[in-house]
Parts: C-alpha cells; structure tokens; sequence
C-alpha cells in the first residue's frame, strides 16, 4: 500500500497483499529446535514492481533449525524454498542466517 521510491529508478505503487503463515517447530533436547514455515502473499494486481508484472502469487516453503551455543545466544538458519512460479522468477533459493542474544532477566 503506497508508493515506493526507488531513485534513480521510477517510484511505483506497492499493491496491497494478503499476508498468510504458518509453521511448526519440533525441540529436540534442550538446545536445538527445528522448524518448518510455509509464507504466502497474494497480491491484489498482477504487477508487484515495474520489474515483475505478473507476480502475483508468491508462496515460499522454509525448513530451519535453530540452536542455543551457550545460554541466550541463539544461531539460526533456514533456506526459503520458492513453491509457486511466480515466486521462481524472482528467487529460487534464499538462504538465512542469524545470531540473536536473548534478554532476560
């Protein structure tokens, strides 16, 4: 929703979009956790950017785990995994990575 300015690249509308999850993680002991994440938009116009103009239906599967190195410091890591076409052209593949210290008290 809105507009999206790209200089030097000419500003576009960003269509609106239903967004929609879900997932499911499994412990395994008290360190790792494993996690499975479906992630969808659906975009209300065919044309997402002036780069793809008919994208309208992005779906992406993400197997992760995630596992605790000492207490509170976490690393992370996924692979996003393009389901539908529309998806295939902009990305096949998306690798995520992440280190999260957890504050508590």
């Amino acid at each position: 929703m809105g507009t999206r300015t790209r200089s030097p690249a000419a500003a576009f509308d960003v269509p609106e979009a239903i967004k929609y999850r879900l997932g499911a993680t499994l412990n395994v002991g008290k360190r790792f956790l494993f996690a499975i994440e479906v992630v969808g938009h659906s975009f209300f116009r065919p044309d997402i950017t002036p780069a793809w103009q008919d994208n309208q239906h992005l779906v992406e599967v993400s197997p992760g785990a995630r596992f605790e190195i000492i207490p509170r410091l976490v690393v992370e890591a996924a692979l996003g995994i393009s389901v539908t076409r529309h998806l295939w052209e902009i990305h096949q593949f998306r690798p995520l990575l992440g280190l999260t210290y957890e504050i508590g008290r």
